[in-house]
């Protein structure tokens, strides 16, 4: 069974996996505090362009902030190496990022 949230649910999601506040996602992904609340709330449809600011600045791609962060926070879970944050991989798309050092220990 594949989970899915709406863009608003997932935006927030992904924005505190990452550990950003609202209002450092806002400046840096050149948006204001009120249009990311907004966005997070439901209130307001993100046009594409802030999807793709929102996205770019979460460090993960556009199409991510229409499925559930938490199965990619699960298999990001305890490594051997003790790293779990996904801050600190520099992919934009850490699952890959975290199978490929995976293949490099074995």
């Amino acid at each position: 069974m594949i989970l899915s949230m709406p863009i608003d649910q997932q935006t927030q999601a992904w924005r505190r996996v990452r550990g950003h506040s609202v209002s450092m996602l806002a400046a840096r992904s050149g948006l204001t505090d009120p249009v990311v609340e907004a966005a997070e709330s439901g209130e307001l449809d993100p046009p594409v362009s802030m999807i793709e600011a929102l996205a770019a600045e979460l460090g993960i791609p556009p199409g991510r902030l229409y499925g559930n962060p938490s199965s990619i926070k699960l298999l990001m879970g305890e490594s051997d190496e003790g790293q779990s944050d996904l801050s600190t991989l520099d992919s934009p798309d850490p699952v890959t990022e975290r199978i490929l050092r995976g293949t490099k220990h074995e």
